[in-house]
């Protein structure tokens, strides 16, 4: 284990080779998971990566990339692994954070227009809903790089004998709030 480790964990490199380790280390909810991909990577002689929680000194936890690498000599023969830690903290709640502006949109917009009302105003879907069987509808929102300009992502999406597929895609502009007076 590196001082890198043992000074974010705060455990001495005596604890760090105690059987509870792993439990002292990484959030409950992620053990299972870690342990199963780390089985399996090793198993098979193969590189593993995983995202978990991992307790600071404090008793804090961070989100961390975890990934191990195989290494092996020149005729081939594994030697050693060599794992890397990458603190994903900051992206792990930027994706929390998008995922809850969406569930919040997509409420909203069931709210203010329903399905009848998007697909009642446009002739091309009425006529391609009339042909299928099984239709879905997915509801996005999204912006373009690199000014933002955010819009909505209505997908129309049919069953076909391979599977769902897109048939349209219609961005609906989000006009910007009006400035407070």
């Amino acid at each position: 284990m590196n001082r890198t480790v043992l000074d974010y964990t705060g455990l001495t490199s005596e604890e760090v080779m105690e059987t509870d380790f792993r439990e002292r280390v990484f959030h409950h909810e992620d053990l299972e998971r870690l342990r199963e991909t780390r089985r399996n990577g090793f198993a098979a002689g193969l590189p593993w990566e995983n995202e978990v929680r991992v307790r600071r000194a404090d008793d804090k936890y961070r989100w961390f990339l975890i990934r191990d690498n195989p290494l092996a000599d020149e005729q081939g023969w594994l030697i050693r692994w060599c794992a890397a830690g990458t603190d994903i903290n900051d992206r792990k709640q930027d994706e929390e954070r998008l995922r809850e502006e969406n569930i919040a949109l997509r409420e909203e917009i069931s709210r203010s227009s329903p399905y009848e009302e998007i697909v009642g105003s446009s002739m091309p879907l009425r006529r391609v809903l009339s042909q299928v069987s099984r239709v879905r509808i997915t509801v996005a929102y999204g912006g373009q790089n690199p000014v933002p300009k955010p819009f909505v992502m209505v997908l129309l999406w049919i069953e076909t004998s391979h599977g769902w597929k897109i048939t349209t895609d219609i961005p609906i502009p989000v006009p910007p709030e009006p400035e407070a007076r």
